[in-house]
């Protein structure tokens, strides 16, 4: 929850009198940020819990390795 609110906060941000808008999207990355750093572990807890014995390792392989191909996919899209 906490990463879609500060992924949709980010996405509706704006600058006001008062408020400059890089301010105000680097609080939302921070938040989106530890959304994300409590969601990775999170991850390889539930995928170990319900994985059997023996795919395992496979299994906890698989979720690392596709937090890494998914921060290479962000990154090349950015410089399209």
């Amino acid at each position: 929850m906490i990463i879609i609110t500060a992924t949709f906060s980010q996405a509706l941000a704006g600058s006001g009198p008062g408020l400059n808008i890089v301010g105000v999207l680097i609080v939302w990355r921070f938040i989106m940020g530890v959304g994300i750093g409590g969601d990775y572990p999170l991850s390889a807890v539930i995928a170990s819990e319900f994985a059997s014995t023996r795919s395992r390792g496979r299994l906890m392989a698989a979720v690392f390795a596709s937090q890494g191909w998914g921060n290479l996919g962000t990154s090349v899209s950015i410089w399209r």
